[in-house]
């Protein structure tokens, strides 16, 4: 009982000293953020209190970016902040709370740490799958800031499969899979979508999804066609009409043909 309540007092101390330190560093000009010291020897050091050791190292990251005075550039700490969040889920990796954290404060510097953010959240879906806002974030990621939409449709087509998902992840999934030029499996996606679904509206949505992929698909394969006559891709899709189309085919309100040769993506409208 003495040694449990000495090791108490003893976490509390530093508890307070890092509260302590973080609020003299924030009376400097420049913000300064700490490196994480590596994780395995914190793990020696902590032994059973590695939570506490990741909850701390929560508290530090939290205190440093809500004390940043605006124009400070990301680039000048981002390396430091990405590393104290690789330490503090490794030491703990059930702690919810950083994976929040990091996917608000990395993602939107670079790709690069884009990357580094979903490294960090594969960790958290692994330690805690119940949490579908995690795989989401990195979905989300693979999308909007690595331009990267068949990864993207893949986590989301993953996703889709689980009972507690909402239905509209599968039609996302193939949505991005189009944009990422997978016409096919994007098609095989809604095809099972529509199977599934009972609701009439929702139905509909993917009715007219399946058409605009249907006319997609029949395009790309015009180009197909046209590569093997010719050895190489058709600079437009003007190309093909009227020896392997008669008219390029009208989509509609929701997508559009995107030709990146030999790559033809279906892209959404933004109504």
């Amino acid at each position: 009982m003495m040694l449990a309540r000495g090791l108490f007092a003893l976490a509390f101390c530093v508890f307070g000293l890092v509260f302590a330190v973080q609020e003299k560093i924030a009376g400097h000009a420049e913000p300064y953020l700490a490196p994480a010291m590596p994780t395995q020897i914190q793990r020696v050091a902590l032994g059973y209190m590695q939570q506490l050791g990741a909850e701390m190292l929560f508290v530090r990251a939290a205190v440093f970016l809500g004390g940043l005075p605006a124009g400070v550039a990301p680039e000048s700490y981002a390396a430091t902040l990405a590393q104290n969040f690789d330490v503090m889920t490794e030491l703990y990796p059930r702690f919810v709370d950083p994976y929040y954290l990091a996917q608000s404060s990395l993602p939107h510097i670079s790709p690069e740490y884009a990357e580094q953010a979903n490294t960090i959240l594969a960790r958290g879906v692994e330690a805690v799958p119940e949490h579908l806002i995690l795989p989401f974030f990195a979905g989300f990621n693979y999308f909007h800031y690595m331009e990267q939409p068949q990864k993207a449709a893949e986590i989301f087509f993953e996703m889709a499969q689980r009972p507690e998902a909402p239905s509209w992840l599968g039609h996302l999934a193939a949505v991005l899979a189009a944009q990422g030029g997978n016409l096919y499996g994007g098609r095989l996606t809604l095809e099972a979508m529509l199977a599934s679904e009972e609701d009439e509206i929702v139905r509909e949505r993917y009715q007219r999804s399946l058409e605009a992929f249907d006319k997609a698909i029949i395009v790309f394969e015009a180009t197909n066609e046209f590569e093997k006559d010719h050895g190489y891709p058709p600079d437009s899709l003007g190309l093909l009409v009227p020896n392997y189309l008669q008219n390029i085919p009208d989509l509609g309100t929701d997508f559009e043909m995107v030709w990146e040769p030999p790559t033809l993506r279906l892209v959404r409208i933004k109504n």
